[in-house]
This record gives C-alpha cells, structure tokens and sequence, in this order.
C-alpha cells in the first residue's frame, strides 16, 4: 500500500532562516516559496520523488499551537499510496477517524489527502497521499 515518501512537513519558527540553512549547508533552493493569506509562510523543496515541505505557521493557528507545544521540527510524514478513496474505506472500516469529507482533503498543492487522526495512530499524525500530478 505504502510507495515511496512523498513529503515531510517540518514546521519552524523562520521560514526564511531555514531555507538560508538549507541553501548553505546542502546547496538547495526551494522550488516553490509562497505566502498564504493567512498569513502562514511555506516553502517547498523536492529532493528526488521527495518533497520537504517548510511551514512558519500563521499566529493562532493549529501549527502554531503544535510549534509552541513541540518545537520546530516534523509535523508529518506523507506516504504515497494509489487510490485514496479505496485506501479511505478500508482505514475506516478498521476503525480509524479521517479528517475531510469521504475521509480525504484536497491540498494546496493538488493531490487528496488522507489524514489519520493521531489519537488513532499511537499519536502520530499519518499522511497518506494519491498524487496524480
């Protein structure tokens, strides 16, 4: 079921202090740096069929309660899966509580998203993917 690591999620307290990391220490640049309207900042960069994704989360937010909680560091790890709907139907009928309608979101980025309620994965935030970009 699960194919490759699609993205890891980090989520810190600078945005841009983490990409002036990344460039300097690993010679990257984001792929993609944007400014959501509220008022999160993001920056993505694709490592091979990875992506990492760069969240400074907006003030108030639910990141931003995670970030206070936690600390930077992993919000999630996404795994590519084929057909989200099938995979959905058979995480509920195991049991599992998925965020979104039908059991998966749609993302900025364009792919559904299945988002396993930690309180159901031993408090681990599962990601599970079906990119058709």
């Amino acid at each position: 079921m699960l194919k490759f690591v699609h993205h890891i999620q980090y989520v810190v307290n600078n945005r841009d202090e983490f990409v002036g990391y990344m460039e300097k220490n690993f010679g990257l640049k984001p792929d993609e740096v944007e400014e959501r309207e509220a008022g999160s900042k993001h920056a993505l960069f694709k490592v091979g069929q990875t992506e990492i994704q760069v969240s400074e989360p907006a003030p108030g937010s639910g990141q931003a309660e995670f970030l206070a909680q936690h600390g930077p560091g992993v919000a999630h790890v996404a795994w590519a899966i084929d057909n989200a709907a099938q995979v959905a139907g058979k995480l509920k009928a195991n049991g599992n509580t998925l965020r979104g309608e039908q059991g998966f979101t749609r993302s900025p980025h364009g792919y559904s998203a299945i988002n396993i309620d930690p309180k159901d994965s031993m408090g681990i935030h599962i990601q599970l993917i079906e990119d058709q970009r």
